[in-house]
């Protein structure tokens, strides 16, 4: 025996059995859009040298990503490279071999940092002590994990230690830079090894990380009478607010 009105098979909101197939509905496209396929990327910056028990954590990480079938991004301080060879860490240099690898300073937050270093009004005396710092660290990373400097997926500076000539000396050195605000890696790309001719390219690791997108070509005017092309380009960084330098130039 029933209570009520009866069903009279017409979709009255208030009636138990169209609550019912309503939520039903809405359970199913809730799922409908977790089932859509998702591209993630797992970043991980790799910095902790002073403890080899932190680097118990690369390979737990590393391990697990990889019983997944996913590839990680781990952004190495070369001191710690050096530092796994020193601890004779091979299990950690193991469990990284199916990874990216990308590049964080030499000594990360040390003093004198990257850009303290750099923060002088010479550019070709700041290029030429990051060049000394940032060779030394991807030769450290090269002998820890075999990979070489063109071969590192990305240079990310030691939290807000932004170095302007640290942009040029990646450029010249094969590795591009990743602007982590804005899930963005930026680069310059050169032309036959000069900014003459290139372009300001990006990634988008949000919607396809391995395809390059030309922002802007660098412009020829810039360079009319100029005989040291990185006085030139110095503040032409590599992330989108300063390409308004352009227009100062």
């Amino acid at each position: 025996m029933t209570t009520g009105k009866a069903f009279d098979g017409k979709p009255h909101a208030g009636n138990p059995l169209c609550k019912t197939l309503t939520l039903i509905a809405a359970i199913a496209a809730t799922f409908a859009v977790f089932a859509a396929p998702t591209k993630a990327l797992f970043f991980f910056d790799t910095e902790e040298y002073t403890d080899p028990k932190s680097s118990d954590a690369i390979v737990s990480i590393a391990n697990l990503l990889s019983e997944e079938g996913v590839r990680g991004q781990f952004a190495f301080v070369g001191y710690l490279a050096k530092r796994l060879v020193d601890w004779r860490r091979t299990d950690v240099m193991d469990a990284l071999k199916p990874h990216l690898i990308g590049m964080q300073t030499l000594y990360h937050s040390l003093h004198p940092n990257i850009n303290e270093k750099t923060d002088i009004a010479d550019f070709d005396e700041a290029y030429r002590r990051a060049a000394a710092d940032e060779w030394l660290s991807a030769g450290m990373i090269s002998a820890a994990l075999g990979r070489e400097a063109n071969e590192l997926v990305c240079a990310v500076m030691p939290g807000p230690s932004h170095s302007y000539v640290a942009f040029y000396l990646y450029a010249d050195m094969g590795i591009p830079f990743l602007d982590v605000k804005t899930d963005q890696i930026w680069y310059v790309r050169k032309n036959g090894g000069s900014y003459r001719g290139g372009a300001i390219c990006r990634r988008d690791l949000k919607v396809d990380p391995m395809a390059d997108v030309v922002e802007c070509a660098i412009p020829a005017e810039i360079f009319l009478g100029v005989t040291n092309e990185h006085y030139v380009t110095t503040h032409i960084t590599l992330t989108r607010d300063r390409r308004k330098a352009f227009v100062a130039l």
